[in-house]
């Protein structure tokens, strides 16, 4: 009789185990989502430029040279003349993303890190648009002076992509989701940001957005 007892207590143990282990897989799946929602918080504040904000205006941003700028329907065009569109605050750190529509002959691009009143591939970090440039290592994808495009990416007569990440003394390029530049530089590490429409040719943009980290 003894023994049966035992059985019996045996198997009444068993579900209480279960329980236990189901509680514990439990209090281990709540602890993976609290680290998850504690990541998602660091994630940088946006701040839009143009087009997910000022819809109708470019508010915050001066132009320069005499180029023509309009924006009209959530795109900016660029044409003209040489001249440039320059934001009126300082970037440190922050994440670039646009959308840019070049014509076959137009020289472009968005300048980072410019000093007051100056916008120049050696003043500040130039990223390219102009696939056709007479250097083929500072074409569309490179930051110009810096180093040739880690891989070659036609843009004419369509909309792309670049989203450009700056922080500390590292810039990063990706055109339609291909890295093209990655470079170190203690040059400097804040600025204005420009863009460029450079004599002949039109250029487009949309969908501008910078996120400050």
């Amino acid at each position: 009789m003894k023994i049966n007892s035992d059985k019996k207590r045996c198997t009444r143990i068993n579900p209480a185990i279960k329980i236990m282990k189901m509680w514990k897989l439990g209090l281990m799946a709540l602890m993976i989502l609290n680290l998850a929602s504690c990541k998602s918080a660091k994630t940088p504040k946006v701040k839009d430029a143009f087009i997910a904000q000022l819809q109708d205006t470019k508010d915050g941003w001066t132009e320069t040279g005499d180029a023509m700028w309009g924006l009209n329907m959530g795109v900016l065009t660029g044409q003209g003349g040489v001249g440039y569109i320059v934001s009126e605050d300082i970037y440190t750190d922050f994440v670039l993303e646009a959308e840019f529509f070049p014509d076959a002959v137009v020289n472009s691009g968005i300048f980072l890190r410019c000093p007051k009143d100056e916008q120049s591939a050696t003043g500040c970090y130039e990223i390219n648009i102009w696939d056709d440039h007479v250097n083929q290592d500072f074409r569309t994808g490179a930051i110009v002076t810096h180093g040739k495009p880690l891989a070659h990416i036609n843009s004419v007569g369509k909309w792309n992509q670049y989203k450009i990440v700056s922080i500390a003394d590292h810039i990063s390029v990706w055109l339609n989701g291909v890295k093209t530049s990655d470079l170190h530089d203690t040059k400097t590490k804040e600025g204005f940001i420009a863009f460029q429409v450079n004599g002949e040719g039109v250029i487009k943009f949309r969908n501008i957005r910078i996120s400050k980290y």
